[in-house]
């Protein structure tokens, strides 16, 4: 059979429309291939990124807890050295048997921790009355003609101007003998305290230099192996003190290293850091994250920075600060390794969406929607009744549930009503079961006019209803609610060619004045609704045998007048 001209024209109008169709899904299945190729990248680079990043926050964290209990450690040893038996003898009786006695002391002390460089104790004038020196994990007494002046150094006059109680606590420094760093550096935080004899009189003062090295070598390690990440602590003002390249270290110290400085590096990143304590900082090239530690942890630690810089001829180093940032970054050539292997990633993704064929793309797309819309009609089911559109009984519980936890949070009141209709089943019997569920439905919609948008309204059984009364007043709120129920309810309901009368028996329960369990409000309302229902048949009981004796008298005054008209 010969093709018409219209059917000619219909089978090239199809034709045209599949060519311009896969031509435009062409376009488009390459447009979304960048697309998705480019999220994939920044996608994965993002992720790998905040995955290291978060790495790095547990590790800050884990550090800044190891930080913090070792200072502990140590000011706790002051505290202990300071109330030592040994040190007040020492101080009430400065005899020679009791300056052994403090020496011994001092010697076991620093041998059984192991993490002192120097023990000593300073009289009124800065000058050293013993020190215990560690060398190759072995401590040993200075000779007293080798004994120094430290009165003009810096940690001494701080100590002096510290009250009974209070401990000093510097930032970090390398040892220094004779006015000369001494090699190999020795990195040590000092703390001082003031020594009294039991008379309360001022001793001396107990200086301890604690050595910082594993400390700061733990900063630059991360706890778990195979971590790619690189640890640094910067002082206030950029200089590092713990780096993995040692030649960075110690720039306030070494004229040598002045230039090498953290903001010098990472200009951008430490204006940022300036404005915060803590945060994270990337640009695509590098990534960072970093925290603040401070090495005064109690309040009765003294830093230099609290004391009076103008009373002191000291120099600056002296008063530098006790605050310091904890730093994890990503080398900036893990994050270019990573940008190589997902271009290479990204290639792939992007010749594979060419090659396939975009009908079947079509296809799963319109399978997925076909599946989520059947997912939403599901929970829809799952969450709402067939009949009436309310919600059902979970969804009432789950909403009960969230609005006694804000209530709660509000010290606010909300009731919960319970409806039981009462004359449904002879609805059923009689007019049928599609005609009870017009009732039902039409129940539940005069049920919403009664109540704010707020609330909430379900069916919870057959001809059982809830409502959930949000943020009320009084309890006489919800009361007044249930009246507005129940004259609603038994209006005559007006269906296709018959006429419905049913009512209803309500039991209101308020949280939380009658109770602030759920348990026991739904079962007080229950059993409220259950009370008023009896209460509902009673008086109807009442009015039926009252309505029955009234009939009787009257038919008997009738009999009686008959009577007595047949006997006339």
């Amino acid at each position: 059979m010969q093709r018409g001209p219209e059917q000619m024209n219909f089978f090239s109008f199809k034709r045209l429309n599949a060519q311009v169709i896969f031509t435009c899904l062409f376009l488009c299945s390459t447009l979304i291939s960048l697309i998705i190729s480019h999220r994939f990248f920044t996608w994965h680079l993002d992720e790998y990124i905040s995955q290291r990043s978060k790495q790095g926050q547990m590790e800050i964290h884990l550090q800044s807890q190891l930080f913090e209990r070792e200072l502990n450690y140590i000011t706790s040893d002051i505290y202990f050295l300071c109330h030592s038996l040994e040190m007040q003898a020492y101080a009430q009786d400065p005899s020679e048997q009791n300056y052994q006695r403090l020496n011994d002391e001092f010697t076991s002390f620093i041998n059984e921790r192991g993490i002192y460089d120097q023990v000593r104790l300073l009289d009124l004038a800065g000058k050293e009355i013993t020190r215990i020196n560690q060398l190759n994990q072995r401590p040993f007494a200075i000779p007293q003609d080798e004994l120094q002046d430290k009165s003009h150094r810096g940690y001494f006059q701080h100590c002096m101007q510290l009250r009974r109680g209070e401990i000093y606590v510097s930032s970090v420094d390398l040892n220094q003998e004779y006015h000369q760093i001494e090699k190999p550096y020795k990195p040590v935080v000092r703390l001082g305290m003031p020594v009294y004899n039991k008379d309360g009189n001022r001793k001396g003062y107990m200086i301890l230099n604690y050595m910082v090295k594993d400390l700061l070598k733990l900063i630059t390690q991360p706890s778990v192996n195979g971590v790619e990440l690189e640890f640094m602590l910067v002082s206030e003002d950029g200089f590092y003190s713990s780096h993995k390249d040692p030649n960075k270290l110690w720039g306030w110290l070494l004229p040598s290293r002045k230039t090498q400085n953290f903001s010098r590096d990472y200009p951008e990143l430490w204006a940022d850091m300036n404005k915060s304590t803590k945060g994270q900082y990337q640009d695509g090239h590098k990534a960072m994250v970093y925290d603040t530690i401070n090495f005064r942890i109690r309040e009765e630690m003294i830093t230099p920075r609290s004391l009076d810089k103008k009373r002191l001829p000291v120099d600056d180093n002296s008063y530098r600060s006790t605050e310091f940032k904890i730093i994890s970054m990503i080398p900036e050539a893990q994050i270019m390794d990573k940008r190589s292997q997902l271009f290479y990633k990204v290639g792939m993704i992007w010749s594979l969406h060419l090659v396939i064929s975009i009908l079947p793309i079509w296809g799963l797309t319109y399978l997925i929607m076909m599946y989520y819309n059947r997912h939403l009609e599901l929970t829809h089911r799952a969450h709402y009744d067939k009949v009436t559109d309310l919600p059902n009984r979970d969804l009432f519980l789950e909403t009960l549930t969230s609005t006694r936890t804000k209530a709660h949070q509000t010290q606010s009141r909300f009731a919960i009503l319970y409806i039981d209709l009462d004359g449904f089943k002879p609805v059923n019997d009689q007019l049928g079961h599609s005609c009870g569920d017009d009732v039902l439905a039409l129940v539940g919609k005069r049920l919403l006019k009664c109540v704010r948008q707020s609330d909430m309204v379900a069916r919870i059984g057959g001809d059982e209803f809830a409502v959930i009364l949000s943020r009320i007043g009084q309890t006489e709120d919800a009361q007044r609610v249930a009246e507005k129920i129940r004259q609603l309810i038994k209006t005559p309901y007006m269906l296709a060619d018959k006429v419905a009368h049913v009512s209803c028996s309500i039991g209101c329960a308020v949280y939380p004045d009658q109770s602030d369990n759920l348990d026991e409000l739904i079962d007080l309302a229950d059993q409220r609704m259950y009370d008023d229902k009896r209460a509902h048949k009673s008086l109807k009981l009442t009015h039926d045998t009252d309505a029955r004796s009234e009939s009787g008298n009257q038919n008997t005054a009738k009999d009686t007048a008959s009577h007595s008209s047949t006997s006339a």
